[in-house]
Formats: structure tokens, sequence, C-alpha cells
């Protein structure tokens, strides 16, 4: 029970660990305030480099408007540069700058560690169960916007 004397909903919990690592993402990026989206783009570009839009937009499982805001609002501080396709003009790819690559750093690695930090609270089987669990409610939160 939490302290109003009732047990939390599943979606409670949800929200209230979603303001953290909300809280969480702007830690990590420093000085600037980063949303879950912009975190996943920069996750993203560390990783592979470069990458379209909506490639970016599948992979997060965002709204590709939700996705244009998120790169203007980065693009804007300098952290990401959009790149025009030659042979496509109306293409894009997107790279990170290199104060986007600092930026990127930091922040993986203050996930990194959040993630080892979870996982060494928890056995492996324990572990296992999370992913699951977590993989379950994101089907089910899927179905629910359907």
């Amino acid at each position: 029970m939490n302290g109003q004397g009732r047990d939390l909903h599943i979606s409670e919990r949800i929200l209230i660990a979603y303001r953290h690592l909300k809280r969480f993402y702007r830690q990590a990026a420093g000085s600037g305030r980063l949303s879950p989206t912009e975190v996943g783009i920069l996750e993203i570009l560390g990783a592979v480099g470069e990458a379209s839009p909506s490639e970016m937009a599948r992979t997060l499982r965002t709204a590709r408007s939700s996705m244009t805001h998120a790169l203007d609002r980065l693009e804007r501080r300098r952290l990401v540069r959009r790149i025009r396709e030659p042979e496509d003009r109306r293409s894009v790819r997107i790279v990170l700058t290199r104060r986007g690559r600092g930026t990127a750093e930091r922040v993986h690695g203050a996930l990194r560690g959040l993630d080892l930090q979870v996982k060494g609270a928890l056995t492996a089987a324990e572990y296992q169960a999370l992913l699951r669990a977590l993989h379950t409610l994101e089907q089910a939160a899927r179905e629910g916007e359907a």
C-alpha cells in the first residue's frame, strides 16, 4: 500500500517511473533538457551514425510528426544536422554534430549506468521476467490505442 492507504495500479506505477525517467534523461543531458524521444534519437545516431527520420520513428515506435518536432528541437540546439540525399532531395538523413556526439556519449553512459544498476539489483531470472513484463505491457498499451 502507498502512504494514502491503497495499492497503486500498474498504470500509476508506470507514470511514476516515467516521471523519474524523464528527470533522469534531463540530468543525463547535462545542461539541456531532452525528451524521451530526443534521448532515443541520440542513442540511435550514436550507435549507427546516421538514419532517416522514418527509420528512427519506426525504431522508437513514435509518430512521424513527433519525430519531426524532436528533430527540429535537436537541430535548433545544434545536436543534429539534416543532410539531403543527393539522389532524392526530398529525403534526408540525420547525423550528430560534434556537440551532439558529446551529448550522445553522456546520455549513453548514463543510460548504461542505469541499466547496470537495475540489472545488478535483480537476479537473472527477475531481470528476464522484467523484460518479458515490459514487452507484455507495451503490447497491451499498443492494443489499447487501437
